[in-house]
């Protein structure tokens, strides 16, 4: 079974998630995934979730992660470390693999064909260059559970620190660019967009292949309905 992974926790006044957000992206997913999954969100929240939501609290083991400052050292960046549970061998319990998606993304058209590459993990290099280059985004990614257990067990602040010295740009993201660098990407033709790539077009225009927009920064989907394309495929 295919678990299709979303993280909820507090944000911040610009990055504000609820639940009635993960359910839009569970109705977004439940339009455009013809493969029999499971949807998860894992979160310590109780209410406001669809019946089509599993809700998962917060493993113990992902706690001390969770409780970790972003090595960027800077409020405008969240902490994700909390993520990297899905590569612990507890994390098995959810399904043979997990296709993890960040809650502010917008789903547009068939994801059926990220699938086709049966690696043990396939991660997302966006287009836009953040700390080195073949960086792997955090908003996507799909790994065979049992697999890359070394992602999680040899993480610490430390590792974390270590890695940001290096060069390597964000949280969970930045650990994830160091430790699977040689790993298969899904990269430029497969239809996975971030909001930087609207702007040449001044997000009036979505590309025709697109198949999930994702909204890192503080701009989010919920906030530009009166763009045509957004208002269509988020809900």
């Amino acid at each position: 079974m295919l678990a299709v992974v979303c993280w909820l926790w507090p944000g911040n006044q610009h990055r504000e998630f609820k639940p009635r957000y993960v359910n839009v992206l569970q109705r977004m997913i439940a339009r455009h995934l013809s493969l029999p999954h499971k949807f998860y969100c894992i979160t310590d929240e109780t209410a406001g979730f669809s019946a089509d939501v599993v809700v998962v609290p917060t493993p113990e083991k992902a706690r001390w992660a969770a409780s970790l400052k972003s090595a960027e050292n800077d409020e405008r960046f969240p902490s994700s470390y909390r993520r990297l549970w899905s590569f612990s061998s507890e994390a098995t319990q959810l399904g043979d693999r997990i296709f993890n998606l960040d809650i502010d993304c917008v789903v547009t058209r068939s994801i059926d064909p990220l699938f086709a590459n049966v690696a043990d993990f396939v991660g997302w290099e966006p287009s836009s260059k953040w700390g080195h280059a073949n960086r792997i985004g955090g908003g996507t990614w799909l790994l065979r559970t049992g697999t890359k257990t070394f992602v999680w067990d040899d993480f610490s602040p430390d590792a974390a620190r270590r890695v940001r010295e290096l060069g390597y740009r964000g949280s969970d993201q930045a650990w994830l660019s160091y430790c699977l660098k040689d790993e298969a990407r899904w990269k430029g033709g497969h239809g996975i967009y971030q909001r930087q790539d609207m702007l040449v077009s001044g997000w009036r225009t979505l590309p025709n292949d697109a198949r999930i927009v994702h909204f890192n920064g503080n701009q989010k989907p919920w906030q530009k309905l009166g763009i045509a394309w957004i208002k269509e495929h988020w809900r």
